[in-house]
């Protein structure tokens, strides 16, 4: 599945639609041959919160996210919405040949994840059942994608810790995801068109679900992208370059 060489990029925090920009480019370019495979590190700035590809926009609250200074933005991936705030963010590019398909690739990039939380004394598993998706997603507090976990995504305790989406793109898989580090995530619902009942519960799914690094220890986000660089390169035997953005570019 992964190449010796692949660059390393840790881009900082930028807007969300200068984010998606950037992972969609990155595949297009992977996927025409025109660059190596990549995991890239980023942040949001201002706050964002993303939808999957497929979700309905009419699910947020748009004034209530502009009065906040709240981006909104779509994913290129599926999945369903997050507020990206207190967060490390995660992005890996490869090419789409001899993957094993799309649980597989989902498993081995978790396992580096795993090992580089592990590293920082987080103890981080992944889960491996799959819940109904189809089920899931009619109910109306489902909005969040922190309100469920799927097959091989990364929990600590029963709690869900990472929150991940892959799409496949000609000849390219992109695969990115959320480190929660802090509670501001949790906000998502107050954002989100609900009644007052259907709040209530989606807050309580999310209290009951997902915890971040604060929770468990106080982990330096430079020592974390260390920990997860080194357990990438061990895993998959890769040789990262270093890769850097022109942050003046438009988008």
């Amino acid at each position: 599945m992964f190449q010796v060489i692949w660059h390393y990029i840790d881009s900082g925090a930028h807007p969300g639609k200068w984010n998606m920009f950037r992972d969609q480019k990155l595949a297009e370019e992977l996927g025409a041959g025109l660059r190596p495979p990549t995991l890239r590190f980023f942040q949001w700035q201002p706050y964002c919160i993303s939808l999957g590809k497929h979700q309905k926009i009419d699910d947020i609250d748009i004034e209530k996210c502009k009065s906040k200074n709240i981006d909104v933005v779509y994913r290129p991936t599926g999945g369903r919405a997050i507020l990206h705030a207190e967060e490390l963010t995660y992005s890996v590019i490869f090419s789409d040949r001899n993957t094993g398909g799309i649980e597989e690739t989902y498993r081995q990039i978790s396992e580096a994840l795993v090992a580089g939380l592990k590293e920082v004394g987080i103890p981080a598993a992944m889960v491996m059942t799959q819940p109904d998706f189809k089920s899931l997603y009619r109910q109306t507090q489902s909005m969040s994608c922190f309100s469920s976990s799927a097959r091989y995504e990364i929990q600590v305790d029963g709690h869900k810790l990472v929150g991940s989406a892959q799409r496949r793109l000609a000849g390219a898989v992109l695969q990115h995801g959320s480190i929660l580090t802090g509670p501001y995530h949790r906000k998502l619902t107050d954002f989100l068109r609900l009644n007052d009942q259907d709040r209530q519960l989606a807050e309580s799914i999310m209290n009951e679900k997902t915890i971040e690094l604060s929770q468990i220890k106080n982990v330096d986000l430079a020592e974390l992208k260390r920990a997860i660089r080194a357990a990438f390169q061990k895993l998959f035997h890769i040789e990262f370059i270093e890769e850097k953005f022109d942050d003046l570019v438009e988008v």
